[in-house]
């Protein structure tokens, strides 16, 4: 799907792309604090579908000329994210 939706936005000269990920590629991050400029770690199927789909989008919009940003919005029904809130 999100290599479907990089082929539309070329073909419809898109001028930026925007792409939901997930805090989940920060889940074995020492700190509790954390920025877009952290490491990020795929130790699970999801964390590295994540970390590979913003890979591929970042490579396909420079290619292409597209601005690319990137949403990683939590998920606070989560165990590793539930307990870094308690």
């Amino acid at each position: 799907m999100t290599k479907n939706a990089l082929k539309l936005a070329k073909t419809l000269n898109s001028k930026t792309f925007f792409l939901i990920s997930s805090t989940s590629i920060y889940r074995n991050f020492k700190s509790e604090k954390y920025n877009e400029r952290s490491r990020v770690i795929g130790i699970d199927p999801y964390s590295k579908s994540k970390i590979m789909s913003e890979e591929i989008c970042s490579n396909f919009c420079k290619k292409h000329k597209i601005k690319f940003t990137v949403l990683r919005i939590g998920n606070i029904y989560n165990g590793n994210e539930k307990k870094k809130m308690e």
